[in-house]
């Protein structure tokens, strides 16, 4: 299948099975949601005081720095382990594996339940928190040397074309390039992410070869071009779908002053765009394995013969 495929095969499939696909994630995004307002509000709390800054005169710089330090002074440790630890380390590895689970099981024509998906999930559940850990922790070495680099290239270009208004712009021309091959190269890495917890939740429960099995099939020397398109086009429908999101939360801070309301549309949302996401990769690992594997020939062969 092509990129275009692929995405309209998996929105196709999230709209025939949305509601129990939206039951799936809001299983662990409902407590965590309810989590953030009540024990650690801190976070909600803080979207309220930039909303206020957003609203204060230009040259009110009094009231904009006592806004911002109440705003950081709001951030508690309940709130920093409900929105970075327990949601993304700890709950949603879980959810994953119940999505990639039962939308293999669509894309199969052998649908199974709710409860069997996470049935199956929870065996796999602490091999698919190591893929998120070994993977996070590979993203902080990357980015903590992009940090050091764009350093010393900043620092280079400015010794080389000067302080004044050349430098600025020689940095420019350097430095957006570069950029954009990160950014490029973290959504690359991210395609391997994806694969690696699509092999635990439906191949392997060993944590190594499954992020293996996710880095072969990502950097494909034959698919190379396949999981660029991909890579940008799981990028692109995660970006657009936040900014939306973003965009509808903030009108409707700005209209009602409800943070409750924005926190249902914010988690409504948010399933809406991991359960598309989540459907997309399970397509496209199908896809991979396919072409790079020979899937379909493999499951063949293991099947028994038919009676004669």
């Amino acid at each position: 299948m092509s990129i275009g495929e692929i995405l309209d095969r998996a929105i196709t499939t999230y709209v025939r099975r949305c509601l129990p696909l939206f039951v799936i994630l809001a299983i662990t995004v409902v407590p965590v949601t309810l989590l953030q307002l009540t024990v650690a509000p801190g976070f909600t709390h803080m979207s309220d005081l930039f909303a206020q800054m957003n609203r204060l005169p230009v040259g009110d710089t009094v009231d904009r720095n006592r806004l911002m330090s109440e705003a950081f002074g709001s951030i508690n440790g309940a709130s920093v382990f409900a929105l970075f630890i327990l949601w993304p380390v700890i709950l949603f590895p879980l959810t994953r594996n119940a999505i990639y689970t039962y939308a293999d099981g669509l894309l199969e024509n052998a649908p199974v339940s709710i409860g069997a998906a996470y049935g199956a999930s929870v065996g796999r559940w602490v091999a698919q928190i190591v893929v998120v850990v070994g993977y996070f922790s590979m993203a902080c070495v990357i980015g903590f040397a992009a940090i050091v680099i764009f350093g010393l290239i900043g620092a280079l270009v400015f010794a080389a074309a000067g302080r004044g208004t050349g430098g600025a712009v020689a940095l420019l021309v350097v430095l957006v390039p570069s950029v954009l091959a990160l950014w490029l190269g973290f959504a690359l890495l991210n395609v391997a992410f994806e694969l690696s917890s699509v092999s635990v939740a439906l191949e392997e429960n060993n944590p190594i070869r499954a992020m293996g099995n996710g880095w072969r099939r990502a950097f494909d020397r034959a698919l190379r071009r396949r999981t660029i398109g991909i890579a940008l086009a799981f990028s692109a429908v995660e970006i657009v779908g936040s900014l939306a999101l973003l965009a509808v939360s903030a009108l409707l801070q700005s209209l009602t002053h409800l943070a409750l309301l924005q926190a249902v549309v914010s988690a409504i949302g948010q399933i809406v765009i991991s359960g598309v996401l989540g459907v997309f990769m399970v397509v496209y690992a199908r896809d991979v394995r396919l072409r790079r594997e020979g899937y379909d020939l493999l499951r063949a062969a293991s099947e028994p013969a038919p009676a004669t």
